[in-house]
C-alpha cells in the first residue's frame, strides 16, 4: 500500500554502525532524553541491573536530559520524581542539555512521554550520529514522524520506534501460530485514553494499534472509525480483503489483547508481555544498527490512527491512508524544523533582518535611516537593540500572507515588555503575540483563545527561540522548541510584521521567514 516509502529504508537496514568502543564486549554508554515516564525507570533498571547477561549486559544507561513539556501535566509533574530515582537509585549523572549529554553517550533512548518534541530532540542525535530508539508515540504527528524518517535516512542513522506490546511473546507469536495458521483477520484492543495535544490515538491507543498491526502486517488501505464517549472501534480494511479491528477502551474493564482469525482456527493472544522482550530487542539494534520495525510499517501505523481520527471528523466514512500521507507529506515540508541544515530547512527561508542595517522595515511610513534612527531603537553587534521607551514601533515594509517565521529575543531584565506583531495593520497595533513577561506569549488586540505561557519562556539574559506558522486562518506558536497553542479564524489573512517598542530593553535577531504559497 505504501510502496512508494519504502526508500526510507534504503541505507537504514544496509547500514552497520562501527560502535564508539573498539572492545565489543565492552558495553555501550546509553542516554535518556526526556525523564516524564515510568519506561525511564523500568529501563534502566534492566539495563544497568549487574547480574545482566547476554543482550542486556551490552548496554547500560550513563547519563539522562530531563526534558518536560511544561504545559502537558501528565510530562512536567512527574520529571522531578524520575530524574531524583535515576541520579539517586541508579547514579545516573543528569545533563542540562541534549548537546552535552551526546558528548557523553554512544546510544540514545528517547523517551519524552509527548510525542510532539520527538522531532526537535531528535534533530541533534541524528547530526551526532547516534543510534537511537524512539518511544512510542514516534512524533506528535504524521506530518513529523515522516520527517523523522526522512532526516534518518538523509543522516544515515537508524532508528525505531515501536510499544513493547509488539515484543510480547503471546503477541509477537501469533503471525505464524500452527493453531492459527494464516492470519485472515484479527480484532485487537486496549486502554485509549484522549490527551488533548495529540491525536486521539497516538497517546494510548498506539499498544493496540501496534498489535495489530504485529499480527496482520503492513497493507492496509483504509479505515472507518466510529466513536463514543466510552469506546473507540477503528476498522481497517487490508489491500489483500483481510479486516483488521481496533477496539479503544474507555469505560469499564480494560487490558491487552487481541482475538485472531485464521486459516486453521480462532484464537485469543497473549497479553502484555512486560518491558525486557522489547528492551532486549533495542540492545539488539544499538549492536547491529538494523531496526526491528520498518520505517515504512511504523510510518502506516501512524497512518493508520491519522485515518482514524480524520474518519470521525467527517462523521465516519472511510478515510484511506494515502490520502492521509499526501496530507501530511505537505505539512512536513511546511513546517519543517531542522535547525541549522540548509540543504533542507534554510530552502524558502530569507533573513528579514540582514544583521547590519533595517533595510525592509520602517517607522511608520517612512522606511527606517541608519542616520536618523528613534533613540530607542538601535542595530548592534548583529542585533536589533530596543533600548526600551515607547513608540516608535518598527514594522516591515512588506505585507505577508502565509509563512513561516523564526525570530530569536532576550530581555535584559525582570519586568521586561515589548511585543511581535503578525499580520497586523499598516500601523502594527492588532495581532500582538505579548513579550510582556507575566503575559508572555499571550495573543492580543486580535483573535481570542491563546493563553499565555510564561513558563516556556528562559530567564533575562538567555536567548528564546520563537517559531509562528500562519497558513489560512490557523496560527501557532512554538516557545523554545514546544507547541504553545494554537488558533483558527485568525484575520486578516495579509498583514505586517513588527516589533512593538515599549518597556525595558530587548534584543532581537536571526529573523527570518519563509513564504508558503
Amino acid at each position: 500500500m505504501i510502496r512508494n516509502l519504502s526508500i526510507l529504508m534504503i541505507g537504514l537496514n544496509l547500514t552497520m554502525f562501527a560502535r564508539a568502543q573498539d572492545d565489543p564486549q565492552k558495553p555501550l554508554r546509553a542516554g535518556i532524553i526526556g525523564l516524564d515516564t515510568s519506561h525511564v525507570t523500568a529501563f534502566t533498571s534492566l539495563l544497568n541491573n549487574p547480574k545482566n547477561t547476554r543482550d542486556l549486559a551490552g548496554v547500560r544507561v550513563v547519563a539522562a536530559y530531563p526534558g518536560g513539556s511544561p504545559d502537558l501535566p501528565d510530562s512536567i509533574n512527574r520529571v522531578e520524581g524520575f530524574t531524583k530515582t535515576l541520579r539517586d537509585k541508579y547514579k545516573v549523572e543528569i545533563v542540562d542539555s541534549i548537546d552535552e549529554l551526546l558528548k557523553k553517550v554512544d546510544v540514545v533512548l528517547l523517551e519524552s512521554v509527548d510525542g510532539r518534541p520527538h522531532l526537535k530532540q531528535l534533530i541533534p542525535v541524528l547530526k551526532a550520529g547516534k543510534l537511537c530508539f524512539i518511544d512510542k508515540p514516534v512524533a506528535g504527528s504524521l506530518a513529523d514522524a515522516l520527517q523523522i524518517y526522512h532526516l534518518a535516512k538523509k543522516h544515515k542513522v537508524p532508528v525505531f520506534s515501536s510499544s513493547s506490546l509488539r515484543f510480547s511473546p503471546g503477541i509477537l507469536k501469533m503471525r505464524n501460530d500452527p493453531k492459527v495458521g494464516e492470519v485472515l483477520g484479527c480484532m485487537a484492543y486496549g486502554p485509549c485514553p484522549i490527551e488533548k495535544h495529540h491525536p486521539d490515538l497516538f497517546w494510548y491507543g498506539i499498544h493496540g494499534v501496534e498489535t495489530l498491526f504485529t499480527i496482520m502486517g503492513t497493507g492496509c488501505k483504509s479505515v472507518v472509525r466510529t466513536s463514543t464517549k466510552g469506546a473507540d472501534v477503528v476498522t481497517g480494511t487490508w489491500k489483500d480483503g483481510r479486516i483488521g479491528t481496533f477496539r479503544g477502551i474507555r469505560k469499564g474493564q480494560s487490558g491487552y489483547g487481541a482475538l485472531v482469525f485464521g486459516s486453521k482456527g480462532i484464537a485469543p493472544s497473549g497479553g502484555y508481555g512486560g518491558y525486557e522482550p522489547l528492551v532486549v530487542e533495542i540492545c539488539k539494534f544499538f549492536r547491529t544498527g538494523k531496526p526491528p520495525v520498518s520505517a515504512e510499517e511504523t510510518i502506516e501505523i501512524f497512518a493508520f490512527m491519522e485515518a482514524a481520527d480524520e474518519s470521525k471528523r467527517q462523521g465516519g466514512i472511510p478515510v484511506t491512508l494515502e490520502s492521509v500521507i499526501g496530507k501530511a507529506k505537505g505539512n512536513a515540508e511546511k513546517t519543517s524544523l531542522e535547525a541549522d541544515d540548509p540543504p533542507d530547512d534554510e530552502k524558502g527561508f530569507v533573513p528579514m533582518f540582514n544583521g547590519k542595517d533595517l533595510t525592509g522595515w520602517r517607522f511608520g511610513n517612512e522606511p527606517a535611516n541608519m542616520d536618523k534612527l528613534p533613540k530607542n531603537w538601535k542595530v548592534e553587534d548583529g542585533m536589533i537593540k530596543l533600548l526600551g521607551g515607547g513608540s516608535p514601533h518598527l514594522a516591515s515594509v512588506k505585507e505577508y500572507e502565509d509563512f513561516d517565521i523564526r525570530i530569536q529575543w532576550r530581555a535584559h531584565k525582570k519586568g521586561y515588555n515589548s511585543g511581535f506583531y503578525i499580520r497586523s495593520g499598516k500601523n502594527v497595533g492588532a495581532n500582538q503575540i505579548n513579550l510582556a513577561e507575566k503575559d508572555c506569549g499571550h495573543l492580543i488586540y486580535g483573535v481570542k483563545g491563546t493563553k499565555a505561557v510564561p513558563d516556556l519562556q528562559k530567564p533575562p539574559g538567555e536567548w528564546n527561540d520563537w517559531r509562528v506558522l500562519a497558513v489560512g486562518d490557523k496560527l501557532t506558536l512554538w516557545c523554545n522548541g514546544t507547541k504553545a497553542w494554537e488558533i483558527t479564524n485568525f484575520k486578516p489573512r495579509k498583514g505586517y510584521i513588527g516589533l512593538q517598542a515599549e518597556g525595558h530593553a530587548i534584543d532581537f535577531k536571526n529573523i527570518r521567514i519563509k513564504e508558503l504559497k
